[in-house]
């Protein structure tokens, strides 16, 4: 993840060929500052950037995002910096 990119690229260096990497191009329409990944399901990730959407996305299908939660208006300049998983 570049400071600038909207981006996420994902390799996963136990596989071999096209199945080590993932991209989710243009994952926001704004530079992403903060990635998670769900603790127990390896499949699931939170990206967030200084666009007003926080994305859940699904490795397993990466051609769109699971879910979108609206977090901020664009017009506030803030960006969601963090959050953490509950179980």
């Amino acid at each position: 993840m570049c400071p600038w990119c909207r981006a996420i690229c994902i390799v996963d260096t136990r596989l071999a060929g096209d199945a080590a990497s993932c991209q989710l191009a243009d994952a926001h329409s704004t530079a992403i500052n903060c990635l998670r990944w769900h603790p127990s399901s390896e499949h699931l990730l939170l990206s967030a950037s200084h666009d007003p959407h926080i994305l859940l996305h699904d490795l397993r299908q990466p051609s769109q995002p699971l879910f979108a939660y609206t977090g901020h208006s664009r017009q506030s300049r803030h960006a969601v910096s963090g959050w953490c998983w509950f179980e």
